[in-house]
């Protein structure tokens, strides 16, 4: 299986408690903390003389932090402290920030709402009612592309449609799949 290598580093270094614990917490499912990771990093990136590749150096063109590579445009404050250098610290970030995307969709339910593109330009949308699987899809794209998940949805798009690869909830969903077999 194309992930056992993360499962190899998750347990020696530790962070699958990391994963539970923090999933407990949010009301998530461990494994698709997990599976972020894996998609955001591999898992932390390759091992360095330093640490891990994304413990120790930003990602994303500078703009994402740590194994949940967590973006200092959103969480400046936190990515400034250097909190991202800690893998149980940027794990639950990553949680925290999965289950306010998820809390965020719900509680702006039928509300009028835009999204703003890099030029200015504003896209009209009504927040889409998803509950189960499509609730937890549009949570996970929106980890990727903030409020562009549920626009997408209410344009009858899946929600992956503006992620990066258009397909981050649905591979994210797989590497879950993935990591929940390779721990039964």
């Amino acid at each position: 299986m194309r992930l056992s290598a993360e499962v190899t580093r998750a347990t020696n270094e530790g962070w699958v408690a990391y994963f539970v614990r923090a999933a407990a917490a949010f009301g998530l499912d461990p494994w698709v903390l997990m599976a972020i990771a894996s998609r955001e990093t591999g898992m932390g990136g390759r091992k360095t003389a330093t640490g891990y590749q994304w413990l120790t150096t930003p990602g994303d063109a500078g703009h994402g932090f740590g194994m949940m590579q967590i973006d200092s445009r959103s969480f400046p404050e936190w990515t400034r402290l250097g909190h991202w250098r800690d893998a149980r610290e940027g794990i639950w970030k990553g949680a925290e920030v999965l289950a306010a995307k998820r809390r965020d969709i719900v509680s702006r339910e039928g509300l009028s709402l835009t999204v703003r593109e890099r030029s200015g330009q504003t896209w009209p949308f009504v927040m889409p009612v998803l509950r189960g699987g499509a609730l937890l899809d549009c949570a996970i794209a929106a980890y990727n592309s903030g409020d562009w998940a549920p626009y997408h949805v209410s344009r009858g798009r899946s929600p992956d449609y503006g992620t990066t690869g258009k397909n981050y909830a649905a591979d994210v969903r797989e590497r879950a799949a993935e990591f929940y077999e390779l721990f039964r």
